[in-house]
């Protein structure tokens, strides 16, 4: 019996993340282990490649996984200038 979309994403299962990660390494753990818990995963490199991915795809991702340690800008003022409501998680 497959559980219903509600029950779904209350479990983390479904719920489409958006991995900003310029780290080959962790950027490859990271979407692996979400996607093994059954969450969709899209994977950019850059903090303005997820500004692009944000404002192209409003209705995905369900959040943000960031690493705290970007080159050329600080995570912390970079999720100040994203707008919406997606939830950012922050890591590293």
């Amino acid at each position: 019996m497959a559980a219903s979309e509600e029950e779904t994403t209350e479990g983390g299962y479904g719920t489409c993340v958006l991995v900003l990660e310029d780290n080959r390494d962790g950027g490859t753990f990271v979407t692996q282990t979400l996607e093994e818990l059954g969450c969709p995963t899209k994977w950019v490199e850059s903090a303005q490649a997820a500004l692009h991915e944000l404002a192209t795809s409003p209705s995905t991702p369900d959040m943000v996984f960031s690493d705290v340690e970007m080159p050329g800008i600080k995570v912390w003022s970079w999720r100040i200038t994203c707008t919406g409501s997606t939830p950012i998680c922050h890591w590293g």
